[in-house]
C-alpha cells in the first residue's frame, strides 16, 4: 500500500461526490482469481472485493456498485465516470500510465 500526504482538492471532491451519492462504484474484472471472481453461489468475492468493502467503510458510505470492466476499458471507464476506482489486480505500466 502506498500512503501519500494530504489528499488534493480534486481527490477530496471525488470523495465528496461518492459520499453524496451514498455508494462507491468499483470497476472489476471477474476473471482474476483470487482477487475478484464469482463463487459457486454466484457471489462476487476475492481480495479486491473485500478491499472495496473496506474502502467504502473507510470513507463512510454504506453501498457498493460493482461495475464489470475489461483490461481494455479501464481508462475509459474511469474517464467516463462509470466507476470511481478500479480494483481488480490492476498493474500500472509505463505504457498503461500514458493513457
Amino acid at each position: 500500500m502506498f500512503i501519500r500526504g494530504p489528499a488534493s482538492p480534486v481527490h477530496m471532491d471525488k470523495i465528496q461526490q461518492i459520499k453524496q451519492r451514498g455508494f462507491l462504484r468499483v470497476g472489476y474484472n471477474s476473471n482474476c482469481i483470487p482477487f475478484v471472481f464469482f463463487n459457486a453461489r454466484g457471489e462476487l468475492v476475492g481480495y479486491d472485493v473485500q478491499m472495496a468493502y473496506d474502502l467504502a467503510n473507510f470513507i463512510n458510505v454504506s453501498g457498493i456498485e460493482f461495475v464489470p470492466i475489461t483490461g481494455e476499458t479501464i481508462a475509459s471507464s474511469l474517464n467516463q465516470n462509470l466507476c470511481d476506482i478500479v480494483m481488480s489486480s490492476v498493474m500500472v505500466t509505463r505504457i498503461g500510465s500514458t493513457r
